[in-house]
């Protein structure tokens, strides 16, 4: 029966060093395990061994969820280490005192049984009615002990089974199962013993998976792989490089995240090249790489701006200049008059209308409206006309050359004019040259 005390802060246990020998006892929460019970939330199911070899005296951590803890010391799991006969270990905030005595030495008992003698009977009928009963006594006995060893045998391999069963899960549940199920069984000590292998395993299992974890995290060099060596292992031998090479990436990752944010904000300040997007990508990168070819980019758009309101002040200042031109115009038309027609060029030379104006006064002049009819003076304002590119006073100076209206009739300078009307696209002008072809009798 395993000793227990019931102390929530401390504990104290007395032990025979006798009890030592062997495998030593078992400290830990589990009655069913232990050797010694100590019931506190700090205390792992198999916390820890006490031994003996030679004259020292050893304790083990057993891989509790705590280490144990002797004089200051933390111990390494499964690394027996010296202790004295009267020693307080902690584990987390609870002590425990342990107080190793030797045993008494035995008492030499000596007895002696003085068998006695057997008695014969003096009747020998008796002596063949106990001879009788004996052999039923022993027959009885016979068909019992079979019975009681068929249970025996039962029972014998039901326990085998079990134990086959651990050995082959090879499971800490399933050994501390056959130990709960036999607390006296044939393989207690095995059992325990197997508890503490798989354990040692699992620890040397999950150091190298800890390496093993931190080296791929190394390699893969990401934030990711570093958290999840920090979340697999919050208390690993690597737990320091890790945090520290997970800050290092973070830094990066936001210096790199800085660096895409700036670049997609400068690709969007020059793809829309106004000085409001590249105003705001100063606000937003004030120092960013890109932050000269902001302003002066701001600046080309102002000196930009500034032409393009003078250029747009010009063409109001001409659109302007033509209304003025078209409502005089129109009022010369409504007059029409060669003094409204010499108003209009004195007050607009040069303008579109000019050479349209010209061929109306030598249309005044040729017709004798407005003025005194002067056919050589409305040719001569005719012949201004047309050689600004007026079709229609082309066209009147070859009418004229071609009937001999205030000039010399001349059918060649005739001709001339309307191939001249005719390369100016005046729609009649082919059908009076060919007119005046057949006239001349030329092809």
């Amino acid at each position: 029966m395993p000793r227990e005390s019931i102390m929530s802060d401390r504990f104290f246990f007395e032990i025979k060093t006798s009890a030592l020998e062997n495998n030593g006892v078992v400290i830990g929460s589990d009655k069913e395990l232990c050797d010694y019970v100590a019931n506190a939330p700090e205390i792992s199911r198999r916390h820890a061994r006490l031994s003996v070899s030679g004259a020292e005296f050893l304790i083990e951590d057993l891989n509790g969820e705590l280490a144990v803890v002797v004089n200051g010391r933390q111990l390494e799991p499964f690394c027996p280490t010296q202790i004295t006969p009267q020693t307080i270990v902690k584990i987390g905030e609870l002590e425990i005192e342990f107080k190793i005595v030797p045993d008494k030495d035995p008492l030499d008992l000596s007895s002696t049984a003085a068998g006695a003698p057997l008695r014969h009977s003096q009747n020998s009928k008796l002596g063949v009615l106990a001879m009788v009963i004996l052999f039923g006594v022993l027959s009885i006995g016979a068909v019992a002990g079979m019975g009681f060893g068929y249970q025996y045998y039962k029972t014998w391999k039901t326990e085998e089974g079990i134990w086959l069963r651990a050995l082959d899960s090879n499971q800490i549940s399933d050994f501390t199962a056959y130990i709960s199920a036999y607390p006296e069984g044939r393989y207690r000590e095995d059992a325990i013993r197997a508890i503490e292998r798989v354990q040692l395993e699992r620890k040397k299992a999950e150091l190298a998976a800890d390496n093993a974890t931190f080296e791929l995290s190394r390699e893969v060099n990401t934030i990711f792989a570093f958290e999840t060596y920090i979340r697999l292992y919050p208390k690993g031998i690597h737990i320091g490089r890790a945090k520290s090479e997970l800050a290092r990436l973070q830094i990066e990752k936001t210096r790199e995240e800085k660096a895409v944010a700036e670049r997609a904000a400068w690709a969007i300040a020059s793809k829309a090249n106004t000085r409001a997007s590249y105003e705001k990508y100063l606000k937003d990168f004030p120092g960013g790489p890109n932050s000269d070819n902001a302003k002066t980019a701001i600046k080309s758009i102002i000196e930009a701006e500034a032409e393009r309101k003078s250029r747009l002040a010009k063409a109001e200042a001409k659109r302007q200049k033509m209304l003025q031109i078209k409502s005089a115009f129109e009022n010369a038309r409504k007059e029409d008059t060669v003094a409204a027609y010499r108003m209009f060029l004195r007050q607009y030379p040069g303008s579109d209308k000019e050479a349209t104006c010209r061929n109306f006064i030598g249309f005044l002049y040729a017709n004798g409206k407005s003025v005194a009819k002067d056919a050589a003076e409305g040719i001569r304002w005719f012949q201004e006309a047309a050689e600004l590119g007026h079709t229609e006073a082309m066209m009147n100076l070859a009418y004229h050359y071609r009937y001999g209206l205030g000039v010399q009739k001349n059918a060649s300078t005739a001709a001339q004019w309307y191939k001249k009307a005719d390369a100016a696209k005046h729609p009649y002008a082919k059908l009076h040259l060919n007119d005046l072809k057949k006239e001349m009798g030329t092809p």
